[in-house]
């Protein structure tokens, strides 16, 4: 037993001094946008004496870097920690093939708070929105997909892989043209046989949400997400709001991706955007696509949304911390795009001003020392 905890320090240790190698010069360059420095911070040994107890070579750039929001504060959680035990401890890594998958959300939850699905695959097997499997040809695309009275009537929709869309990888936007040809947003004509040179098996058709006016004036052709942090406490289950952010995409994409030219606003306690948004560089503005943030913009059916990821994040038993993409329909009703329980990312939040975890840090490492052993590497040990 004891060899096995040696192997396993040493595999970990490994691991995390690639992960500080390969982000040290990501964050040097957003030192350099967001015009910080990663110079030497008060409380620093108390930083390392705190995080010491899950992580024994704890690494202070991060500290330094996520300070020059925050403040000196102990609590600031450095993202080699978070991505290489916190998230590990927090969420079965075996989890990810059921609650990672998009095609399994309806079968786990309430099927009326998602997009409405109109095909998906599986393994390779074509099913429709009850799960009932059928046999996928060229005619029974067209009757199901391109000649869909309700598709054409809503004139696009929506196609993805059913995992990692992270950065809207693989999601793509069909549209019906004036002479009723469906086409992506690279012109691409619709058919079977893209869908399936694109994704090979494993994506969902969905429909298309008509984004909320509160989001439109940011960017008419984005479909606007908000991301929302949940921890579910491991003292008493309770689930918690620890952060989120409304994602704009760039003018023109119907995409809301933050590295493609788009914006991060905190959201505030309250319900509220912050007076200021960040690119994907940290760089702060005081706009949006030129829509000012110094007025107060209230998130219609905020307590709703919150309401939504408190019922999913209950559901999600194996994952205690969650991160949402949340669309709000043209009457400000909430739906869950998707949910995320791994490779989640702390920084928008920190360099919002707040450290990640707040009021439940203490918690969170007490536990994680208690459950290290949770961490698994594709080693067997």
């Amino acid at each position: 037993m004891r060899f096995k905890s040696i192997l396993r320090e040493l595999v970990g240790f490994r691991i995390n001094h690639e992960y500080i190698r390969n982000h040290k010069a990501e964050l040097v360059r957003f030192c350099k946008t967001a015009d910080v420095k990663l110079n030497p911070r008060t409380r620093e040994d108390e930083f390392i004496d705190k995080w010491s107890r899950i992580y024994p070579k704890v690494n202070v750039d991060f500290y330094r870097f996520y300070a020059n929001f925050i403040g000196d504060d102990v609590n600031i959680l450095a993202d080699d920690i978070y991505h290489t035990v916190v998230e590990p401890i927090l969420n079965e890594q075996s989890s990810q093939f059921v609650y990672g998958n998009k095609n399994y959300y309806e079968l786990l939850m309430n099927p009326e708070i998602f997009p409405v699905c109109v095909l998906r695959n599986i393994a390779g097997d074509y099913m429709d929105r009850e799960y009932k499997v059928l046999c996928m040809d060229d005619i029974e695309f067209k009757k199901r997909i391109i000649d869909n009275s309700r598709l054409r009537k809503l004139g696009r929709f929506i196609s993805k892989p059913t995992t990692d869309t992270s950065g809207g990888n693989g999601v793509h936007l069909f549209t019906l043209s004036e002479d009723g040809i469906w086409t992506s947003e690279n012109q691409e004509t619709l058919s079977l046989g893209l869908l399936e040179s694109w994704y090979k098996k494993d994506f969902i058709v969905q429909e298309c949400i008509q984004p909320s006016s509160f989001v439109r004036q940011f960017n008419e052709t984005s479909f606007s997400t908000f991301r929302i942090f949940t921890y579910r406490s491991v003292k008493d289950d309770s689930t918690h709001f620890i952060g989120g952010y409304l994602r704009v995409g760039a003018k023109g994409s119907f995409k809301d991706n933050v590295w493609g030219g788009g914006y991060a606003c905190p959201i505030l306690p309250n319900g509220r955007l912050a007076s200021f948004a960040t690119d994907s560089q940290r760089k702060r503005y005081n706009n949006i696509n030129g829509i000012s943030l110094k007025k107060e913009f209230s998130i219609p059916n905020f307590d709703k949304i919150l309401e939504m990821t408190k019922y999913v994040a209950e559901k999600n038993i194996p994952n205690r911390l969650l991160s949402f993409d949340i669309i709000l329909d043209n009457e400000n009703i909430p739906h869950v795009i998707e949910f995320n329980i791994k490779n989640q990312t702390v920084t928008t939040v920190q360099t919002s001003g707040n450290t990640f975890f707040g009021e439940f840090t203490d918690e969170v490492i007490e536990y994680c020392s208690k459950h290290m052993d949770k961490i698994t590497y594709p080693i067997n040990f």
